[in-house]
Order: structure tokens, then C-alpha cells, then sequence
């Protein structure tokens, strides 16, 4: 048992070898070639998606073709049942893309679900579909489903609390503030 020691043990163990499978190739003189290193984020984030929105894109397809053919109707419950089990996939993609997110970013994956996650809640659409304000800012009504840019800034936005709160916390307590500072933003 490690204890409290945890984030501290774990980067010293980071250091000892490269461990999450990135290959950005290194320049001369030790320095990321910038081209490469953004593509192999991008690739870290959407390559695990590919199945999932491919399989629902896959899905409603054969579902258009099978109601255009009239072999199934688009009030039968079974094409009702496919039909979200394939929109999911979709509606669901910013939760998706805060795990891969976080993941390659190597920060708190649940926070980030669940960050991700309060943006699609039908409680939130309907408080910013009734003139949110923030800070003094109205929120646009945007639905967040669906997208995949608002989880990015999420993600990107938890990657630098966590960082921060991590360095300034005591460390009985670190876990539970950084965590709440994150979710309270």
C-alpha cells in the first residue's frame, strides 16, 4: 500500500520508461517535431472511437436501406431498439472522447467522464436552454451532445486543475480538492 503517495511514485515510475505506447518520433537535438506530435494526439483521441462510430454509422444505414426496401418500418420496436442502440454511439460521443481524452493526456479518467457527462444531462440542457448565467455570462444554448470540442476543452480544462491543484495540495486532501475544484468548474 502506497498511501497518499500515489501521483509521486507513479511519475517516478513514468520516468523510468515510456509506458502509454505514444510514437512521436524526437528531432535532433531532443526536441518533438510540432506536426507529429499534434498528429499523434489526434490519433490517440478519435482512433478508439473509429469502431464505435463507424458500427453506428454501419447500423442506421442498414436501418434507412431496410425501410427503404419496406422491410421494416420505422414505427417497429425492434427498428426503435437498433435505432438508439446505434445513436448512442453518437449522442454519447462527447462522454466518449473524455476517456480516450483523458486518457492520453493522463489525467483523472472519471472526473473527466463525469465532466463530460454533466454537459448532456437533460437537467443542464434545460437550465441552459432557459438562460443559464455564469459568472455574469449567459450560456449559448448549444446542444452538447453529439460534439466532440466542448469535451476537448473539458478535458484540456481538468488536465491543467488537476495539474495545478496537484502541486498545491496537501496530500490527505489532494484527491478530494482536486477532484472538486475540477467538477466546480
Amino acid at each position: 500500500m502506497i498511501g497518499n503517495d500515489v501521483i509521486e511514485v507513479y511519475d517516478e515510475v513514468m520516468k523510468l520508461g515510456k509506458f502509454n505506447g505514444g510514437n512521436v518520433e524526437m528531432q535532433a537535438g531532443g526536441k518533438r517535431d510540432i506536426g507529429a506530435t499534434v498528429l499523434d494526439f489526434m490519433v490517440g483521441v478519435f482512433q478508439p472511437l473509429v469502431p464505435a462510430i463507424a458500427g453506428a454509422g454501419i447500423l442506421k444505414a442498414m436501418l434507412s436501406l431496410l425501410t427503404l426496401m419496406k422491410l421494416m418500418s420505422a414505427t417497429d420496436a425492434w427498428y426503435t431498439v437498433l435505432y438508439n442502440a446505434a445513436d448512442a454511439a453518437l449522442y454519447f460521443l462527447p462522454v466518449m472522447v473524455a476517456v480516450t481524452m483523458s486518457t492520453k493526456l493522463n489525467c483523472n479518467r472519471l472526473v473527466a467522464v463525469a465532466s463530460a457527462g454533466a454537459m448532456i444531462l437533460p437537467g443542464m440542457t434545460t437550465a441552459v436552454g432557459e438562460g443559464l448565467t455564469l459568472f455574469g455570462f449567459t450560456v449559448q444554448n448549444i446542444a452538447y451532445t453529439y460534439q466532440v470540442f466542448p469535451a476537448i476543452l473539458t478535458v484540456a480544462l481538468l488536465y491543467f486543475v488537476e495539474k495545478g491543484v496537484t502541486k498545491i495540495s496537501p496530500k490527505p486532501i489532494r484527491v478530494f480538492l482536486c477532484q472538486w475544484c475540477v467538477l466546480s468548474l
